[in-house]
């Protein structure tokens, strides 16, 4: 889950934190506390005079002894969590690359198709199964625990695929959030053909730019799903891992026997003072690598893990969004009725930031927060932590809303479905199916619930954008049709005018050709007859 905090905030406040911090993983690691027994019982006995140092060991010089040591601990345990920390933040931007190729794809198949109402059907198949594609892949990457519902049900549950549909696909030996991209893109191309029989919409330069944007777009979701699930497949060598945990436990025993011998050449009166630097290093390095190993593997159900259901259910609710506002609202019939304004000098003087004076700042929030009285019934902890900690409320106003949410949003999924009934009735988009108590967004915490499929879910289409009724509106349109007919008419003139005049003048150079040649004929007769009247009189003239 990401966890949003304040950068600002003071040391000592982060001290009273406990969820989403390491140290709770780390104090819940048995391996921690068998180091911290172990070190605790070799100095007691060291109190006590059961155990002693040999003699020479206390002379020894203990920093240069371990700093080596520690160096390449330190190297090792840094360049670890380096590589872990760039494979999470990659694998979180391919993800969020899935997400806005979607939200793309539903746009892009919207402007193409979504003025044809013959082609609307095959819209919510391509996002059908664009999204089945999603859910699939997320849900084959999160660890599925037995209490939770199977992925097939939930892609069913969420009307993205029927009974058939699943049989068909769950037995599909290859890849298959790669199989329903293609049924999307069947779905794609067959409306593209439909395009084609119907005359006058679009030409063969625009249907292929049309095709190629689309195409394009299903095929940047498959690559990042494939993206995803390769660098999962290739984690860090486990050689390297091995090692690192070598170098983690003779540090920690070196460490251990270092403070002792430090605590013998100062005299002190007790060995255990060397017990608070032997704890605060293996706290850090067991800490360390404990956060590098929750980096490594976003999915699952650790504190550092990506919100899978949260990321589904934003991609979900943006996608029925826009279908259902694509349905409700005509930008084209908008911009006909709406007055054209322009940007005037009062607009731009008026603010572009949103708060007011009776905006509260962080300050008074903190200050709020500070003046709330412990109850008698909270313990001292949880007191103390009022005092000096905000509850969710004031965090969330202080520092932003949250992006993320785990397990998942349902505010957000309770203000879509207002914003999808409105004043309208109940409506099903692209066949997901809505419950019938809409308030009731909260998923039941029976696991027997979870379990019983979803029955009597008929499928229903949000009404049609009603057409406009002003008869301004529509007799401009029928200038503007009339208009538009002449235009066509002129142009057709003007273009066989060109015609006519490019045909005459590739015939100009041909007929200059042609008097040319016979004017040298002509000339090439005339000599010829010349010479042999000049042979005949020279033959008479001889004779």
């Amino acid at each position: 889950m990401v966890r949003y905090y304040n950068p600002h905030e003071s040391a000592i406040i982060s001290l009273f934190r406990w969820k989403f911090t390491l140290t709770s993983s780390v104090f819940q690691m048995g391996e921690f506390w068998l180091y911290m027994t172990i070190a605790l019982v070799v100095m007691i006995l060291m109190d006590l005079n059961f155990v002693d140092f040999p003699t020479g060991v206390v002379n020894l010089d203990v920093w240069k002894l371990l700093s080596p040591q520690l160096s390449v601990t330190i190297f090792a345990v840094v360049f670890y969590n380096n590589q872990c920390y760039g494979r999470y933040m990659s694998l979180y931007s391919t993800c969020v690359d899935i997400d806005v190729n979607e939200k793309n794809l539903v746009s892009e198949l919207l402007v193409d198709f979504g003025h044809d109402p013959d082609l609307r059907g095959n819209v919510r198949q391509a996002c059908k199964y664009s999204l089945a594609a999603i859910f699939y892949f997320y849900l084959s990457m999160e660890d599925q625990s037995p209490g939770m519902r199977t992925s097939w049900q939930i892609i069913r549950d969420k009307g993205l695929l029927t009974e058939a549909e699943i049989r068909r696909v769950s037995d599909f030996p290859g890849t298959v959030f790669m199989l329903l991209l293609h049924w999307a893109s069947i779905a794609i191309k067959d409306n593209i053909k439909k395009l084609r029989g119907k005359q006058g919409q679009y030409t063969p330069p625009e249907l292929a730019a049309m095709s190629s944007r689309l195409f394009v777009l299903v095929d940047r979701i498959g690559v990042s799903c494939l993206t995803v699930r390769s660098i999962q497949n290739m984690p860090v060598p486990f050689s390297y891992f091995h090692l690192l945990n070598i170098l983690i436990s003779l540090t920690v025993l070196a460490t251990g026997i270092g403070s002792l011998i430090l605590v013998e050449q100062h005299d002190s009166p007790s060995y255990c003072l060397a017990f608070f630097p032997y704890s605060v290093v293996t706290f850090v390095l067991l800490a360390l690598r404990q956060l590098s190993g929750e980096l490594a593997d976003p999915f699952g159900e650790d504190d550092l893990d990506f919100p899978i259901a949260d990321f589904m259910r934003h991609i979900y609710d943006n996608v029925i969004a826009m279908l259902a506002m694509y349905e409700r609202f005509s930008v084209l019939d908008a911009l006909k009725l709406s007055p054209n304004i322009e940007f005037s000098s009062d607009m731009v003087k008026r603010p572009c930031s949103g708060e007011t004076k009776e905006h509260e700042t962080l300050t008074g929030l903190l200050a709020r927060s500070a003046s709330r009285m412990p109850t008698k019934q909270s313990s001292a902890r949880s007191s103390m932590a009022g005092w000096l900690l905000l509850n969710e409320e004031d965090e969330i106003s202080a520092y932003g809303p949250r992006n993320w949410v785990k397990p998942e949003d349902w505010k957000g999924a309770a203000k879509l479905i207002r914003w999808l009934d409105g004043d309208e009735p109940k409506a099903d988009m692209i066949g997901i199916p809505m419950e019938e108590k809409l308030d009731e967004v909260v998923p039941s915490k029976d696991p027997k619930d979870l379990d019983e499929p979803v029955k009597d879910v008929k499928e229903k289409t949000l009404p049609k954008a009603p057409e406009p009724n002003n008869k301004e509106a529509l007799t401009e349109d029928s200038k503007c049709a009339a208009s538009l007919q002449r235009i066509e008419k002129q142009m057709a003139q003007l273009i066989t005018c060109m015609s006519d005049l490019a045909a005459s003048i590739k015939e100009a150079p041909e007929s200059r050709r042609g008097k040319e040649r016979s004017e040298k004929n002509d000339k090439s007769e005339a000599s010829k007859k010349s010479r042999s009247t000049k042979k005949a009189g020279e033959e008479k003239a001889e004779e």
